[in-house]
């Protein structure tokens, strides 16, 4: 169950947090032992509140995770780990990850809030508009960044956000073309063979 819980929470996708670590460079304050300890702290803070979030996102999509042929294999969606579990689970995270947060400071501690409201808002309806599925998750990446300079208590660089939601709008909307060329260009492969 614990394995099925980790792998459900989604440690890969911790990646995405690493922004939290832009404005410690680009406001030249790298090399301060407390900014660097407080923004390994934030990073630690939104690993647990992401994983949360992917949590959740499975529970209200598990019904129709079962009838797709790879998300069908997820733990939550086969049936593995119980939704009383999961949910159990996700409070522990929102709970540690708001309760660390508070501990750092009060204005990081909102811009985790609004971390959470918006990829709830996300997960229960935005992700299902096409073209501002894919604007949201640069926002979420915008909202990382900012809770960067929140955390070490430096001024946020407009030209860091901006860059930060090109970025991931660039990614995301690559991602979505690959996704849309594999799904039209491989059954016609397929046929052929």
């Amino acid at each position: 169950m614990i394995s099925a819980l980790l792998k459900s929470a989604r440690p890969a996708q911790w990646l995405k947090n690493l922004i939290l670590f832009a404005p410690l460079i680009f406001a030249g304050v790298m090399t301060d032992t407390q900014n660097i300890i407080s923004v390994i702290e934030a990073f630690s803070v939104f690993c647990l509140l992401s994983s949360g979030m992917y949590l959740f996102n499975d529970l209200i999509d598990k019904e129709k995770d079962k009838l797709h042929p790879l998300k069908k294999l997820r733990p939550i969606a086969s049936g593995k780990l119980s939704s009383v579990s999961v949910a159990a689970f996700i409070a522990t995270l929102f709970v540690g990850g708001f309760s660390w947060s508070w501990s750092l400071n009060y204005e990081f501690f909102i811009i985790t809030v609004v971390f959470i409201l918006f990829n709830l808002l996300y997960t229960v309806f935005l992700k299902h508009i096409v073209i501002i599925d894919v604007m949201s998750i640069g926002v979420s990446f915008v909202i990382r960044a900012y809770a960067g300079a929140l955390v070490i208590s430096v001024p946020t660089s407009k030209w860091l956000l901006i860059n930060t939601l090109l970025l991931a709008l660039f990614l995301g909307f690559g991602k979505d073309a690959m996704s849309y060329y594999y799904l039209k260009i491989k059954p016609r492969d397929i046929e052929k063979s």
